[in-house]
């Protein structure tokens, strides 16, 4: 759970905070190839995919904690329904790139 938590906080402050103050290009500096200039549909696709995985890494754990299921029921089921939700959109997202690019990071026949 803590490496969860630690990757989520990693990938919130390299890319979601690049792409906040408008040096998403940094992106390269950390995965090379990841920020593509010529395409402004495959950089949002990215930054969604960051979002709903940072959502995903923080709000698992959470929802696998016994005690917490028992004595917040609703908060559960409504965190549940946000974790469904962001799960959904990041494979979205990454299928997309999949689809549209080979990967994310190329083509698979290069």
């Amino acid at each position: 759970w803590i490496s969860s938590i630690l990757f989520a906080i990693f990938t919130g402050t390299r890319y979601i905070r690049h792409s906040l103050i408008g040096q998403i290009d940094k992106w390269n500096e950390t995965d090379p190839g990841l920020y593509r200039p010529q395409s402004f549909a495959a950089n949002r696709l990215m930054i969604l995919h960051f979002l709903a995985g940072i959502v995903l890494m923080t709000v698992g754990p959470i929802q696998l904690i016994p005690s917490f299921r028992r004595q917040f029921l609703g908060s559960h089921r409504f965190i549940g329904r946000i974790y469904i939700m962001a799960a959904m959109m990041a494979s979205v997202c990454a299928n997309l790139l999949v689809v549209i690019y080979g990967t994310s990071r190329g083509n698979w026949f290069e």
